[in-house]
């Protein structure tokens, strides 16, 4: 009774009742937060509404699949390996993490962390290309040492 006052002395609406969740920040701090629901519609351009939709904007997390949350940023994540049955999938999940303090791995398995052969091909060709770009630049290093080296002696063989 003596909440329910408070409310109405506040001027708050006790009809309405939003939770109040508490998130555990990577610091090991924690942070309230009032999810207050969301409203949308959508109206025709003569105004008449076509659909409308209202909910509270929370993600269940500890039920993302790899899939839900690929393009997703997580401060704090907990990944189980133990399902990862296709190339990538490793890859995708522990990257959500933004930072390792943040990152528990649960049934690892170095033989499921598996690349696409595509992709080993590509990073492959880039290896392959800076072994050229390198042996290049050691070619144009080396001429100009040679060129830098013959002005001299014809500099040294003039005096």
């Amino acid at each position: 009774m003596k909440n329910e006052m408070a409310k109405s002395t506040l001027g708050l609406n006790t009809a309405q009742v939003f939770p109040v969740v508490r998130f555990a920040i990577a610091d090991g701090t924690t942070r309230d937060l009032l999810c207050k629901r969301e409203d949308w519609k959508i109206e025709l351009p003569n105004g008449e509404v076509q659909a409308s939709r209202s909910q509270i904007p929370l993600i269940l997390a500890w039920a993302l699949s790899i899939h839900k949350a690929q393009g997703q940023t997580l401060e704090r994540v907990r990944v189980d390996l133990g399902r990862v049955f296709e190339k990538g999938q490793a890859y995708v999940a522990l990257s959500r993490a933004t930072s390792m303090a943040g990152l528990q791995i649960l049934r690892f398995d170095p033989r499921k962390v598996i690349a696409h052969e595509k992709v080993r091909s590509f990073y492959s060709s880039l290896s392959r290309a800076e072994q050229v770009e390198g042996k290049a630049k050691s070619k144009t290093i080396l001429g100009k040492m040679q060129t830098a080296t013959a002005k001299k002696k014809g500099v040294d063989n003039e005096e």
